[in-house]
Parts: C-alpha cells; sequence; structure tokens
C-alpha cells in the first residue's frame, strides 16, 4: 500500500495537532526549529 504524501499546509496542521494533543513538543537549538514527542514509545522520526 502506497503511502499518501501530505501538502506543506497539512502536515503543518497535522503537526500543530500533535503539539496541542500534547504528543510532540518543540524547542529551538542554534536558531533551528526541532520536534520531539512527549511520550517516549511514539515514534516521529523523519521530522
Amino acid at each position: 500500500m502506497e503511502s499518501e504524501k501530505l501538502s506543506e499546509d497539512e502536515f503543518e496542521q497535522a503537526l500543530e495537532d500533535l503539539i496541542r494533543m500534547g504528543l510532540v513538543e518543540s524547542y529551538e537549538q542554534d536558531g533551528e526549529t526541532y520536534y520531539r514527542a512527549t511520550d517516549p514509545t511514539l515514534e516521529i522520526g523523519g521530522i
């Protein structure tokens, strides 16, 4: 089964939803924004 790619807007909305649900948090380091899962059992690699 092929995975469907999200548009940039869809990706941003999904990321905002995950942050709002408390599953992902963002942090800044060296002027860059990074994201990490707040639940160590959740794997979000690639973003």
